[in-house]
């Protein structure tokens, strides 16, 4: 698996990267717009794909992560995640999803929890 950053993939590429975030996400791929956006690709195909940027949320500040990875395809997203944040500094992420909140309940630390969203920080360098 590598990880490659959105520009190197081809226009197919990026269109094909937009749909599997936009049904992986749930949320629009323009909402992202200014991201450094990074997919994960194994054998030349896209099974991830994670955004980094700054952001202000229920009074958290700070450079956020979000992202997605493919499920049966053994992404090693919490090597991922920790890669980024030794690269770019404490990474912050909000969630709703189960999932999510098992992996950084083991990679993070719980930073905020409201109604909706668990909020986490992964320290970096």
């Amino acid at each position: 698996m590598t990880i490659n950053p959105i520009f190197s993939l081809t226009p197919d590429g990026n269109a094909i990267a937009q749909r599997l975030w936009e049904e992986n996400m749930h949320e629009p791929w323009a909402d992202y717009h200014g991201s450094d956006m990074f997919v994960i690709l194994d054998k030349g195909d896209i099974v991830g794909g994670f955004a980094v940027y700054q952001d202000e949320s229920d009074g958290i500040a700070g450079v956020f992560c979000s992202g997605w990875a493919a499920r049966h395809r053994k992404v090693p997203t919490d090597k991922i995640i920790q890669q980024i944040a030794l690269n770019v500094g404490d990474l912050y992420f909000k969630t709703d999803q189960r999932t999510a909140k098992i992996l950084l309940e083991k990679i993070g630390e719980k930073v905020k929890t409201t109604d909706r969203f668990v909020y986490y920080i992964v320290r970096g360098k």
